[in-house]
């Protein structure tokens, strides 16, 4: 472990970083992309779309974080990698994306269980959701070996070995929890930045149905012994 606790950001990518080439993107760009996703998640994710008829806004108030903030976190995750971004200046390269993905999904599926005693479900709405997330892409990228865990000289790391289709499963995701399906969400797609999502993979409003799924999924997280 590293030798003062919480460690510094290089000192914690030494430690839980296997490859060299992923501890040097997340050295050198994973403040700007903690940045970037967080303004994504929060003015575009959240604030983007438009409610249903019949719908006030307010219907989310009383549910879970994680069953709100799972489609914005996924918004900003998917388009923290396009190019738009590199277009208009807001980031030199895709390499400030993979710091970003890097992290979030070592983060999800390992550091921020040191948060969490042996045996004990994962409680905080936050950490629920980032688990959920990327507990959903590992498994669905287990084909394509998107994200791998090495045991290696006695330690388990996390790896992602394609980011672009990394990028692709959290666009998968977020239209999954938020299918104009629901009963009670739009159908207008988000603004794109770029040519990214296809009109067909919209990002509506979420209330309802697509709700009840995220809660459900989110339900059996637990912090592994």
């Amino acid at each position: 472990m590293p030798t003062t606790w919480p460690p510094t950001a290089t000192a914690s990518t030494r430690e839980f970083v296997l490859r060299a080439g992923d501890r040097e993107v997340m050295d050198k760009y994973g403040k700007l992309a903690d940045d970037l996703h967080t303004d994504l998640h929060e003015c575009l994710g959240h604030g983007s779309g438009q409610l249903a008829p019949g719908v006030k806004g307010n219907e989310l108030k009383s549910l879970q974080l994680d069953a709100r903030g799972n489609p914005a976190d996924l918004f900003g995750l998917y388009y923290l990698g396009d190019p738009k971004m590199v277009e208009l200046g807001l980031v030199p390269s895709f390499d400030v994306a993979k710091a970003g993905y890097a992290k979030y999904i070592l983060n999800g599926m390992m550091t921020q269980l040191a948060r969490i005693e042996p045996g004990k479900n994962v409680e905080e709405s936050h950490m629920r959701n980032r688990k959920l997330i990327c507990e959903w892409c590992y498994e669905r990228g287990k084909a394509d070996n998107v994200i791998e865990m090495i045991r290696e000289n006695g330690k388990t790391y996390v790896v992602v070995n394609d980011y672009e289709k990394l990028r692709r499963l959290f666009g998968d995701m977020c239209s999954a929890r938020c299918s104009a399906s629901s009963p009670k969400a739009t159908t207008r797609p988000a603004r794109r930045l770029s040519s990214g999502m296809p009109a067909s993979r919209s990002i509506p409003s979420c209330t309802g149905r697509c709700v009840t799924v995220t809660m459900h999924s989110a339900s059996n997280l637990t912090a592994a012994s």
